[in-house]
């Protein structure tokens, strides 16, 4: 546990440097806007298309690896689906608090899974964090769109506009650009390397800063069952269910390790957008987004300790 507490420590004051900015005033909301675009859409992709370019999988089950995150993720949704009304009645929550909870046990954070893996595995936890990336993203967003048009009010995407978020993803899109370019065998100049590099330096730390920003403690509100519920299932249900896939799939080693603390990764930002814009309950929704990540601290390493 000290090996991860010591890892981690940085990742969790970078946050709280974002909090205390948040508070500040320095930047506004709509500067934070632009500072998550930018790393949306030019930093993360150039330092995940970097990782796919020069990673060296070897004899790693990077596929069963991708398997065992789907899979994991797949049964969780389908758990919540199975148990919606006994859920919805021992939590005794509504439709729409239903579908935050299914947000914050169905979906991942990109920023913190793809920080916290080179903080504690350097290059090699990068490129394996692509991997999950690239597994969890799709079925998280879909899954999401299609529970919050069934139950809830908002507007109803359409086929084609669940396939064109898919596939103008940026993180998509750099995953298959690197991979691409690694399994040709195109040979990249190193300045086209030291540009993503270069590029790809400041995402992490201007990641973790906006994740920090955007939390607001004192607007945590709602019903302690459910947010409990959403930490529970996410935090530790997860985890266990990646680790009973991994042993299914012979899924050992750092990617075991990755695999499962990506399923603890918590809840994406973009889901309290999907809550309001979908007529899900976005208050309750903030509030487990919140207190998933404040929980990380003590989760991440304690999993790490257990793993390993």
């Amino acid at each position: 546990m000290e090996f991860a507490i010591i890892a981690l420590s940085p990742v969790f004051l970078t946050i709280l440097l974002g909090v205390l900015l948040g508070y500040s005033g320095l930047l506004r909301p709509e500067h934070w806007l632009g500072v998550d675009q930018l790393a949306f859409y030019v930093l993360f992709p150039a330092i995940i298309a970097k990782s796919m370019i020069t990673a060296d999988f070897g004899d790693l089950p990077v596929f069963r690896m991708a398997a065992v995150m789907i899979l994991g993720m797949i049964t969780m949704q389908v758990l919540m689906f199975v148990f919606k009304k006994p859920t919805q009645a021992i939590l005794n929550i509504d439709t729409p608090a239903w579908t935050s909870v299914f947000q914050g046990a169905g979906r991942w954070h990109t920023f913190l899974g793809l920080a916290i893996m080179p903080a504690l595995f350097g290059e090699p936890g990068l490129a394996l964090a692509a991997v999950a990336a690239a597994a969890i993203t799709p079925i998280s967003n879909i899954s999401s769109i299609v529970v919050l048009s069934i139950y809830n009010t908002g507007p109803r995407p359409t086929v084609l506009s669940i396939a064109k978020t898919m596939i103008t993803n940026p993180f998509i899109l750099a995953i298959f650009v690197g991979l691409s370019i690694k399994l040709s065998g195109i040979p990249v100049p190193n300045a086209a390397l030291g540009v993503l590099k270069l590029a790809g330096d400041g995402a992490l730390g201007i990641a973790l800063l906006s994740v920090g920003a955007a939390l607001r403690f004192g607007q945590i509100k709602g019903d302690i069952k459910p947010i409990t519920a959403a930490v529970v299932l996410k935090m530790a249900i997860v985890p266990l269910i990646m680790a009973f896939y991994c042993m299914m799939f012979d899924v050992t080693g750092m990617p075991r390790t990755v695999a499962i603390l990506a399923g603890s990764v918590p809840t994406a930002a973009v889901s309290y957008i999907f809550a309001r814009k979908m007529g899900g309950n976005a208050e309750l929704m903030a509030s487990i987004i919140t207190i998933q990540i404040i929980t990380a601290a003590v989760t991440w390493p304690l999993i790490l300790s257990i793993i390993t």
